[in-house]
């Protein structure tokens, strides 16, 4: 994770943060995985972002589930995570734990 900018904002410090990331989980990055980032960000006051790495110009906004599976991430597949608001280092932390994660064999 690194920090792109940080400044003062209204209330509190804003962070905007950056990571690359793979996706972990076999199936990709399917409806169930997408609601969970969905859940994770809204209400969280950032602005989270996905940007398939090989199309850095297609970028879905992570708090809307359609948005996220429209970019099509399969399994290995590179994603860049951007997060900008206040708080955002553990927003971006969440987002990119779930993205990462490989589910265990049942």
């Amino acid at each position: 994770m690194q920090p792109i900018v940080g400044h003062a904002s209204g209330s509190g410090r804003r962070q905007d943060m950056v990571d690359e990331v793979v996706i972990g989980d076999p199936h990709g990055l399917h409806a169930a995985l997408a609601r969970r980032m969905a859940d994770l960000v809204e209400g969280s006051g950032c602005d989270v972002r996905l940007h398939r790495s090989a199309e850095p110009q297609n970028a879905a906004d992570a708090a809307r589930l359609l948005d996220v599976l429209g970019l099509g991430l399969g399994a290995g597949e590179t994603v860049l995570v951007t997060c900008s608001g206040p708080g955002a280092e553990g927003v971006l932390a969440g987002v990119v734990a779930l993205l990462v994660a490989t589910p265990p064999v049942t």
